[in-house]
């Protein structure tokens, strides 16, 4: 028998926070923690075609369970192909854990050339992470990983990244593992909830917007309830998908901030209650979408009344703030109606405004793809990646589901999709999960392909292939009219799927997609769609 080692401590910490998978690529540096997860059944291991994809598919199993999602890379180069990733996982606020090897301890620093040594590593990860540990004894690395596991989730979810120096990893360890307590949620002040109900009580025109911060909590019955408490209709952010089913009648759409119907629904409003979304640049057109009597509501005290001036700021758990709030506004007979043409038909009114909004030359793009939606089922997961398609499947694919649809929102980061389907596949069994990307973003992680295939994943990644970075190009002609740099010269998309074994198809007309949809998505297992017609931008 192995006599216990380290690496064997910080499987017991990953059982303790209830850590069911680990993605990522064994490397040299990691022999001891591989070895340790080889005599742990408990703990599955899905192995990955790149470390970026490793960290993607931990963000999307982390933004479906709403657990830690844990990686194990190993040093140098293995440790920095996930910098873009946790970067996208920090702006997105998504609890991934990495795990990432580490040179000798006694070694690290000293300038000496051992294989895969940097100056500094942990360093680079500052920026993009909540915690960075740099344990340097045995003792001190099972405490630093239940220490990343507790960061990860406290407070504003974020990532963060433990190293694991190699002499160490297999050095004896008898002392018991660390248990991790996960911290509590965070219960609102009172007095903001009663400022907050009183200003509620004063509006007979409010707006709800709803972002991911619904989701993170558990809030999305109580966001409607709120919702018809105050009679007002709810918007999405592209973040907040799903928080209120989209046939839900309280449903408004999803925010386009600088279109005009938008516009003018947010300056009718005489109150608007902003849940779990930070008013970002992108999501509010460069902050000039009207935001009158603010009500903000969320779980990072940093976020409110920095971009735009909060009446009244509430920091806690949605959840926790939405029952407080909702046990302070008056219900029934007592409750004050919206006003005439408010409430329900304003909301009904928005989604024919949106509709009617679209370019009429892409009407025919928007139906098809609302069919596609319609040919799959109704807890499909949706990924997306930054690209002309993500305009269609962000704004045009109606969401049900909490997490039913994930986007690469705060960094916009190429690959994010296919990687991101992967682990959110591993995180929802028997869920259909498609990965739309445009061909530029698919072919910096299409190896991940290997991934789904090798899992028996339910994934189907749906590429548009116009052979360029369109979106780019699109930007360079309004703005310089011209495009440069953007061409793209590609495989046989349809011959490259295939090579992996998976089914796959072109569509060269918008029309089919549905049907084709419908046939990748009928059995279990990957498959591939390839989508070469052209597409527009859904607005002029």
């Amino acid at each position: 028998m192995t006599a216990r080692r380290v690496g064997d401590a910080i499987v017991d910490v990953l059982r303790s926070a209830s850590v069911d998978t680990v993605f990522g690529i064994p490397g040299l540096h990691t022999l001891p923690l591989y070895d340790a997860l080889a005599g742990a059944p408990s703990i599955r291991h899905i192995l990955t075609r790149h470390e970026q994809g490793a960290a993607f598919a931990a963000d999307g199993y982390a933004r479906v369970t709403g657990r830690p999602g844990v990686l194990s890379t190993t040093t140098g180069p293995g440790t920095f192909n996930t910098l873009a990733a946790l970067a996208e996982a920090w702006s997105d606020s998504s609890p991934v854990v990495l795990l990432a090897g580490q040179i000798d301890s006694a070694l690290d620093g000293a300038g000496r050339g051992v294989l895969h040594e940097t100056p500094d590593q942990g360093r680079s990860f500052e920026a993009v992470t909540a915690f960075v540990g740099r344990p340097r004894t045995a003792e001190d690395m099972p405490v630093a990983v239940a220490e990343a596991l507790r960061c990860s989730m406290t407070g504003r979810r974020r990532p963060a990244y433990v190293e694991l120096p190699t002499d160490l990893l297999g050095a004896p360890h008898e002392a018991p593992a660390p248990t991790v307590t996960f911290p509590g949620v965070v219960a609102p002040d009172p007095a903001s909830i009663l400022d907050a109900a009183r200003l509620l009580r004063g509006a007979g025109r409010i707006v709800i917007l709803a972002g991911a911060g619904v989701h993170r909590a558990g809030a999305t019955a109580e966001l409607r309830a709120l919702a018809v408490r105050l009679g007002a209709p709810v918007a999405t952010a592209i973040t907040g998908a799903g928080s209120i089913p989209a046939d839900d009648d309280w449903w408004a759409g999803a925010l386009v901030p600088g279109r005009p119907e938008w516009r003018a629904l947010f300056g009718e409003a005489d109150a608007v209650v902003v849940v779990g979304c930070r008013l970002d640049d992108v999501g509010t057109a460069r902050w000039t979408l009207p935001l009158p009597q603010l009500v903000h509501i969320d779980i990072d005290r940093a976020v409110i009344g920095r971009a735009y001036p909060a009446t009244a700021g509430i920091v806690g758990d949605a959840r926790q703030v939405l029952h407080a709030l909702l046990d302070e506004l008056p219900s029934g007979a007592d409750a004050r109606a919206p006003e005439r043409g408010w409430g329900l038909a304003r909301a009904r009114a928005m989604r024919e405004a949106v509709q009617a909004g679209v370019a009429p030359d892409q009407r025919g793009v928007r139906d098809a793809f609302l069919a596609a939606r319609a040919a799959l089922p109704r807890d499909a997961i949706l990924t997306h990646d930054a690209a002309r398609l993500n305009a269609w499947t962000g704004y045009f694919w109606p969401v049900y589901e909490p997490d039913g649809s994930i986007f690469p929102w705060g960094s916009a980061t190429l690959g994010f999709a296919l990687g991101t389907a992967n682990g959110a596949a591993v995180a929802a069994p028997g869920r259909r999960v498609v990965a739309a990307c445009g061909d530029g973003g698919f072919l910096f992680t299409a190896t991940e392909l290997a991934t789904a295939v090798a899992h028996d994943l339910d994934v189907t990644v749906l590429v548009h292939d116009d052979a360029a970075f369109g979106s780019i190009a699109d930007y360079q002609m309004r703005f310089h009219g011209r495009s440069y740099a953007t061409d793209l010269r590609n495989p046989d998309l349809v011959a490259f799927a295939r090579s992996f074994g998976l089914p796959a198809e072109r569509v060269e007309d918008v029309a089919d997609l549905p049907a084709a949809m419908a046939r990748a998505t009928a059995g279990p297992g990957p498959s591939a769609v390839i989508l070469s017609a052209p597409l527009g931008q859904p607005w002029r």
